[in-house]
């Protein structure tokens, strides 16, 4: 899982297409719900890189970041 999650935060912060973003935005929030406390600060994170990449991105990327951001908030 560590390795995946790291992945995921390469991925999200690369230059890469909407689709594996989204992809991506879903999984890491998938494994920040884990009970595990290795993994609490993952909907953190997320919530950080999602904010600062918003407003430069694609209407799909807003769109699926402003979804995850209302899971992780709620």
């Amino acid at each position: 899982i560590s390795q995946i999650v790291e992945t995921g935060f390469d991925w999200m912060i690369g230059t890469y297409n909407v689709a594996p973003k989204a992809y991506t935005m879903d999984t890491l929030y998938y494994f920040g719900t884990l009970p595990d406390d290795d993994f609490t600060w993952i909907h953190e994170e997320l919530q950080n890189v999602i904010l600062l990449q918003i407003n430069e991105g694609t209407a799909g990327y807003k769109s699926h970041g402003e979804k995850i951001l209302h899971k992780i908030n709620h």
